[in-house]
């Protein structure tokens, strides 16, 4: 079956290679979802992960004759959506808080431990660090 798998994969590869836009269709199908999380947890904004998603895929589709099949073309297309995302972030001239300024420590004193934080929870936390740590911890994860 993964055999199959990654001859669909370097089929439509090949036919994107062509200029084929059904194939280029097929490939967004595949990896849409998947790269979209990772523009989201990046840029936090539904707007700007779009536009980095749609970005990320038009620059594959420009530069697929650079892709040579050293890894996967998931792991390909990542690379190109993360660097895309990181880039949209800098051109939005946010400002990353230094990581040394003490005032943005979290309290570190003792206090009772809570394992029962829902998903939902620990997703509104995330999205309430300052961009910076959201970044890498996300990049991290």
């Amino acid at each position: 079956m993964a055999e199959k798998h990654k001859n669909i994969h370097h089929t439509l590869i090949n036919r994107c290679r062509e200029g084929d836009r059904y194939a280029q269709r097929r490939l967004y199908d595949l990896y849409a979802k998947a790269m979209y999380n990772i523009c989201f947890r990046i840029t936090n904004n539904q707007e700007d992960a779009e536009d980095v998603l749609q970005d990320a895929f038009v620059s594959a589709f420009r530069n697929i004759n650079g892709y040579k099949g050293e890894a996967t073309f998931g792991a390909w297309l990542k690379r190109i959506v993360i660097n895309k995302a990181l880039n949209a972030i800098k051109k939005s001239q946010l400002e990353f808080v230094p990581i040394d300024e003490p005032e943005h420590y979290v309290d570190e004193s003792p206090a009772e431990l809570d394992f029962g934080v829902s998903i939902d929870q620990v997703k509104m936390a995330i999205n309430q660090l300052p961009d910076g740590y959201r970044v890498v911890f996300s990049l991290y994860l």
